[in-house]
């Protein structure tokens, strides 16, 4: 959705000098902005969603980090909030079909309204209050694009010269179509169990390397999802396999054989069928993507300013208690 450039643009909010002072501790208020309040709830969401981001977890962080974590989070709601502020003063008011009609694309996203309301309990949030998200982020984009749409548009031209001085961003990496015979072994097996595993891949090795059908023999791995098509995995590029399945793989030219590669799975044959060298892609086929980054670093250079501006002239109080 076009309000998620926001979340893009609040790493800029922290740390900015504030009109701020501590007071009578409101333990349902973690701040005030221009006498507009910021719950402890959604502050305890906001750093819940930095954390999800993050894919961090709260008990594996030290108390400063903590600490940091929640004053971004803070930091990010009352940037919002400011400009949420000025994009009623400025009248951009969001309709609320809208607003509705965003939560019900959401809500279509779902197999089911239970499934759909527990996503949103995991994220400790109600239909109402993803409802006030989206309605503010609406508007605030809206504010981002009559204050800064004319500066931010990219030209064709520029977009043009931003591949042609960045072409090695631009690159289909190599891609392998891949074949495996697979003899499975629990990673827990016993020592028993594994070298009957191995002693039966290295036997099918020996038939093919003997001229027997890599492809007929694969009809005897113990993968079912590709033993029916010869042992052909489809193609992947670089970070796509497992360590020691992509070491062997890579270092294969099309048409060989591998040595047994062991994984979590057990052991492997492998024979890459088709290897597509390292490819430009047409500058057709990103110049959209290129546009959308240049208007992004544009938009958070102008954002930086702007905001700061926004802050310097409000009163800003922080509530928050010193144990949050």
């Amino acid at each position: 959705m076009r309000f998620l450039l926001i979340a893009c643009l609040f790493g800029l909010v922290c740390w900015t000098p504030v009109h701020a002072f501590e007071t009578t501790i409101n333990p349902d208020t973690a701040a005030l902005v221009n006498g507009t309040v910021i719950t402890t709830a959604e502050y305890r969401i906001e750093r819940s969603r930095l954390l999800r981001l993050r894919k961090q977890k709260e008990s594996d962080l030290e108390q400063i980090t903590l600490s940091m974590l929640g004053r971004e989070a803070l930091e990010n709601l009352i940037g919002r909030e400011l400009l949420y502020q000025e994009s009623a003063k400025k009248g951009l008011r969001v309709p609320a079909a809208s607003v509705e009609a965003e939560v019900a694309m959401l809500r279509g996203k779902y197999s089911s309204a239970e499934e759909f309301t527990f996503s949103l309990e995991k994220m400790a949030l109600t239909e109402q209050a993803l409802s006030r998200q989206i309605e503010q982020g609406m508007a605030i984009q809206r504010l981002i694009e009559a204050e800064f749409g004319a500066k931010t548009q990219v030209s064709e031209s520029e977009a043009r010269a931003h591949y042609d001085s960045h072409r090695k961003d631009f690159l289909q990496p190599v891609r392998i179509r891949l074949s495996h015979i697979l003899a499975a072994v629990e990673p827990a097996a016993d020592d028993l169990s594994k070298e009957k595993a191995r002693k039966k891949i290295a036997a099918i090795r020996q038939r093919i390397t003997g001229g027997e059908s890599f492809s007929a023999l694969a009809g005897e791995s113990d993968d079912a999802s590709s033993n029916k098509k010869g042992g052909d995995l489809g193609y992947y590029s670089p970070g796509q396999l497992g360590k020691s399945m992509e070491e062997a793989a890579f270092s294969l030219k099309a048409g060989q054989l591998s040595a047994v590669v062991e994984d979590r799975f057990g052991y492997h044959l492998l024979k890459v069928t088709e290897r597509k060298a390292e490819t430009p892609l047409p500058f057709e086929t990103v110049k959209d993507g290129i546009s959308k980054q240049i208007q992004r670093e544009r938009t958070s250079a102008l954002m930086t300013p702007f905001l700061k501006r926004l802050r310097e002239s409000a009163k800003v109080e922080i509530l928050l208690g010193s144990e949050d």
